[in-house]
């Protein structure tokens, strides 16, 4: 992802709600106000309509960074992000040990991200290709010019 991407969720407000997220067209980032590695915490989401049709809640993917924003007083740590978010969205972040957890987790609805993601990734795809394009002209270029010099009378 674009590092200037992550603006957008470090500028985000951040809120722990129990309620479900309508997070339609939006990312969302989860935080927490606690980081505990040793048990290995995990979120999962889940809508409205899954519930209904039964079907298990989806995984939501680690942080690919640590970012740490603070709000309103708290330092809060991102420990997951889900670049597609959903109306009537639910999410619930559990340890993997199962015992009982002392962590508050905040959630953040985050509008552009994958637009401004998509546009960084863009640029340095043209980039990329605009330096190679350059290094194959000047390769050639440079064995045209050692040639027309071997090739020039004496």
């Amino acid at each position: 992802m674009a590092a200037g991407a992550w603006d957008s969720v470090r500028e985000a407000p951040i809120a722990a709600v129990t309620r479900p997220l309508d997070a339609g067209g939006l990312s969302v980032a989860v935080f927490t106000d606690v980081i505990q590695p040793e048990r290995r915490v995990t979120c999962t989401q889940t809508t409205e309509a899954a519930k209904k049709a039964k079907r298990e809640p989806k995984p939501i993917p680690a942080a690919s960074l640590e970012l740490v924003v603070n709000d309103d007083g708290n330092e809060w740590h991102l420990i997951g992000f889900e670049p597609n978010g959903h109306d009537t969205m639910s999410i619930r972040c559990t340890p993997a040990d199962k015992r009982p957890d002392n962590a508050t987790y905040a959630f953040s609805t985050v509008d552009g991200f994958t637009e401004r993601a998509n546009n960084g990734n863009g640029i340095a795809i043209i980039g990329t290709v605009l330096g190679i394009g350059l290094a194959l002209w000047t390769f050639i270029a440079r064995r045209r010019h050692d040639q027309e010099t071997d090739d020039a009378p004496a």
